[in-house]
């Protein structure tokens, strides 16, 4: 187990974290589980992103590979994780669930959903509230960025269809995500079409649009980067957000994707300093406006300052965005490999007995 920053990563395997920069909390930093170590019945594998809020763990139980996301300590982001595990399990049962959220699974062997769609847990010292999802086989979009930080625009699109069809699930039942980050968001491609598999892993404040009575209810600053912060949330000035918000934390996405860099440098820099370039907006023109000038003038109305100049929701982003990209492809369906095996040993069977036949018909021939 080792502890680590969640402003500046650095992580020590003793957990007694130090950090020069005195924007990092070190003290108050979580700690990070490794290969190897148990949460109750459920073994470890490999963290797979580390969120603002929580851990995303890859983990093994009783042989079944799954998810397992674990919250930071701290009452904002156990509640949240909870906001987050009722949502899932609500869109499940009243058959909304969309292939690009997660599917929520028992906290426990010997407990259903209904009765709990989280679990509790200590661990040494701490009390760890947890959830556990269906395995899917990705990497952070972040990461991906990396390693190709501008990909194909059509990929850069249909990454983007696909975030706001989750979101629109969130929109229609008048929850708001209000922290979209490329972390967030877990990517593969198919290995024969190599088309985008997208899932949203982490669904944000989970903030209710038609229950909170103000911001603070369902919503704080450390929930998001400083860089992902939509204007209207940044104080002095919060407003109380509306779908919109989450359009330009779309739109930032997007921008990632096909700009190849981040709309607003994090590093070096304080928060105040971030929120003061967020709230100014991008200063230069987008610098592909001329191969691909539709689609900047979507992305610029995505990143507007002011919210009633952008898109209303993400169902009407989704809208325009597959316009300009067409739907996602769907994959080819494979095989379960039991019958991908048996279509190949009856097809071996037929061509012996063809073979079989053929040469009884040429020996008769001969005869």
């Amino acid at each position: 187990m080792r502890q680590t920053c969640l402003i500046c990563a650095h992580h020590a395997p003793d957990g007694n974290l130090f950090c020069q920069d005195i924007r990092c909390q070190a003290e108050m930093a979580p700690r990070i589980l490794a290969y190897g170590e148990w949460l109750g019945d459920i073994e470890i594998i490999r963290p797979v992103v580390v969120l603002r809020s929580s851990v995303l763990y890859e983990a093994r139980r009783q042989q079944e590979l799954l998810l397992l996301k674990v919250a930071h300590p701290g009452q904002e982001h156990t509640q949240r994780l909870e906001r987050e595990a009722k949502f899932l399990h609500e869109v499940q049962t009243k058959g909304t669930a969309n292939r690009h959220l997660p599917v929520l699974r028992p906290p426990f062997v010997n407990v259903q959903l209904a009765e709990r769609p989280y679990g509790r847990i200590a661990l040494d010292d701490q009390l760890l509230y947890f959830c556990l999802f269906e395995h899917f086989a990705g990497e952070p979009l972040g990461d991906l960025l990396l390693k190709q930080p501008q990909p194909w625009l059509y990929h850069a699109g249909w990454i983007t269809i696909a975030l706001t069809s989750a979101i629109s699930v969130m929109h229609n039942r008048r929850h708001l995500h209000l922290a979209l980050t490329p972390k967030a968001v877990l990517v593969r491609f198919d290995a024969k079409t190599n088309l985008p598999q997208v899932l949203l892993c982490d669904l944000g404040a989970v903030y209710d649009a038609g229950e909170s009575k103000s911001l603070e209810q369902h919503w704080y600053p450390a929930v998001v980067p400083p860089a992902y912060t939509a204007p209207e949330l940044i104080a002095p000035v919060r407003e109380r957000p509306v779908y919109p918000a989450d359009v330009y934390g779309l739109g930032l996405i997007f921008y990632e994707l096909l700009i190849g860099q981040p709309a607003f440098y994090s590093r070096r820099q304080s928060d105040a300093e971030i929120y003061a370039a967020v709230q100014h907006g991008l200063q230069k023109p987008l610098s592909r406006s001329q191969d691909v000038e539709k689609v900047t003038q979507v992305l610029e109305r995505m990143l507007s300052l002011r919210a009633v100049e952008r898109h209303s929701d993400a169902a009407s982003l989704a809208q325009e965005l597959i316009t300009l990209f067409g739907p996602i492809p769907e994959t080819p369906r494979r095989l379960v490999p039991g019958m991908e095996r048996a279509m190949l040993v009856a097809l071996v069977v037929l061509a012996i007995a063809f073979a079989t036949a053929l040469a009884a018909t040429f020996i008769g021939l001969m005869a």
